[in-house]
């Protein structure tokens, strides 16, 4: 039988991924192409990346996807994927490795330009506030235990 409904979508979300045991990984002379394998490997699941960005052990995306995508699948196949090509190409000794827990946020339109604002100045905000602050920051702000 065809589908007889179609669906009028917007959806945008901010996740935040960050290493394993938050190993200050992500450093000046890798962190460019870590931050393009793994824009790559998120737009192989279908997402619209519109900014990446992040410090030493972690990472924000703010991403748009169709209402048709598996989120944590897709999300888990892009951390996947990321992790193998950047251990083969950065870290032959295969220690490069995302924590298993990472957070998503969904956005409004309303919102995204602000989250696309907070993502482009991760270097300021880590000046003075760390990644376990902030994290647990977005945790409380969301009601996420």
């Amino acid at each position: 039988m065809p589908n007889l409904f179609t669906s009028k979508h917007n959806l945008w979300y901010h996740i935040i991924i960050s290493t394993v045991n938050r190993l200050p990984i992500l450093l000046p002379e890798n962190e460019k192409r870590i931050i393009q394998v793994v824009m790559e490997c998120f737009r192989n699941q279908q997402f619209r990346v519109e900014a990446i960005n992040g410090v030493k052990e972690h990472l924000h995306l703010l991403v748009q996807t169709s209402a048709n995508t598996a989120l944590a699948d897709a999300i888990e196949n892009a951390l996947k994927e990321s992790k193998i090509l950047i251990n083969t190409e950065l870290f032959p000794a295969q220690s490069f490795d995302w924590h298993e827990e990472y957070a998503i946020f969904s956005v409004s339109q309303s919102q995204a330009v602000r989250v696309l604002d907070y993502i482009r100045q991760q270097k300021q905000v880590h000046v003075q506030k760390s990644f376990l602050k902030e994290w647990k920051e977005f945790l409380e702000v969301h009601g996420i235990q």
